[in-house]
């Protein structure tokens, strides 16, 4: 992976005389994005692990993790608008999570007809088991 702003520095750099430091300091912010690159592909194996064999979203993953969290019943609206998604989206992974039985949605509250939805023992066993508590 290349970032743009690298070639940008090079080109700078190369308009102007040859300063040690400024090289120096380029070698060094390279090293470290090689660096971060490796570990953000470490990371992204171990969220692939995670995930259930079934096909599970990664924004339906962060919606169970959100409401594992919360521990309580949390609104339609406040998920959609804690998680940069399009409602429609939002729902459709909301929908995911109910098929698999790890959500439901909670009979308890109902604002300006916003269904609320917690998380189930299922939901909470998959948290945990998959070690993302």
């Amino acid at each position: 992976m290349s970032f743009p702003g690298l070639k940008l520095l090079d080109k700078i750099l190369a308009g102007l005389p040859e300063n040690a430091r400024l090289r120096e300091q380029l070698v060094e912010l390279r090293s470290q994005v090689a660096t971060l690159q490796m570990r953000n592909e470490e990371l992204e194996a171990k969220l692939a692990e995670l995930l259930p064999k079934h096909g599970l979203d990664i924004d339906a993953v962060k919606i169970l993790k959100f409401l594992f969290d919360r521990g309580d019943e949390v609104l339609r609206e406040e998920i959609s608008q804690h998680f940069p998604m399009k409602k429609s989206l939002c729902d459709h992974h909301l929908d995911e999570l109910q098929k698999l039985e790890f959500i439901r949605e909670s009979n308890g509250c109902d604002i300006d007809d916003d269904e609320a939805y917690m998380i189930t023992p299922k939901g909470r066993a998959f948290v945990v088991e998959k070690k993302m508590a």
